[in-house]
């Protein structure tokens, strides 16, 4: 489903070797900064006139989530630092990101949203393109 979280699964089984640790963080770091982009252009695909908006939003809940994410590695490596903890953590971000990929498979989309043109700014004269009518003239 995602290739970051596929290999984070895969950390979970082979992770014991330094070399296939390595290579597996490598290939997901490369596989999570390919999809980078398409998460980026999301908000300017869905709505435009809310781009700032949504984009903020959604970098606030990815900052939260990185806060939640180390709170979560230190408090399972805390008093046991062994690859069975570190294993539960892999299996936490192979699940997160496979159910992130799944939620955005079955309710995402990148057709231009209707809420993008508030309704007392739209006149079917002023919509001449994709992005609909702008909020600033």
């Amino acid at each position: 489903l995602t290739t970051p979280g596929l290999l984070m699964i895969a950390q979970v089984f082979l992770g014991t070797e330094a070399a296939w640790s390595v290579t597996i963080f490598t290939l997901a770091l490369f596989a999570h900064g390919a999809v980078t982009p398409g998460y980026l252009g999301n908000g300017l695909d869905i709505a435009p006139n809310f781009s700032g908006t949504i984009f903020g939003l959604a970098n606030t809940l990815s900052s939260f989530g990185g806060f939640l994410s180390t709170w979560m590695v230190g408090a399972l490596t805390y008093e046991d630092k062994s690859y069975h903890q570190w294993q539960i953590v892999f299996w936490i971000l192979g699940i997160t990101y496979i159910s992130g990929a799944v939620v955005y498979l079955i309710m995402g989309t990148g057709d231009l949203q209707p809420w993008n043109n508030p309704p007392e700014r739209k006149k079917v004269s002023d919509v001449h393109n994709e992005e609909g009518v702008p909020l600033k003239n």
